[in-house]
């Protein structure tokens, strides 16, 4: 184990020799939190009637909107 930190993507390469039907299969996922930010969870509340969010960009901190 690493205690480094990672910015890795996920890749498939699978060749004619590998896969069931001689198909072969590329895949990549950016999915790097770093890339495109991260999931937020806000647990289930009850909310003042007419309570709004304010919404940024995650990256540039950017107001987006209520």
């Amino acid at each position: 184990m690493s205690n480094k930190t990672g910015y890795g993507c996920t890749n498939f390469l699978i060749t004619k020799g590998a896969s069931t039907d001689g198909s072969t299969m590329i895949t990549y996922a950016a999915d790097s939190h770093v890339l495109y930010g991260e999931l937020c969870f806000r647990p289930a509340a009850n909310y003042p009637e007419g309570a709004i969010f304010e919404v940024y960009e995650w990256d540039t901190g950017k107001f987006l909107g209520k």
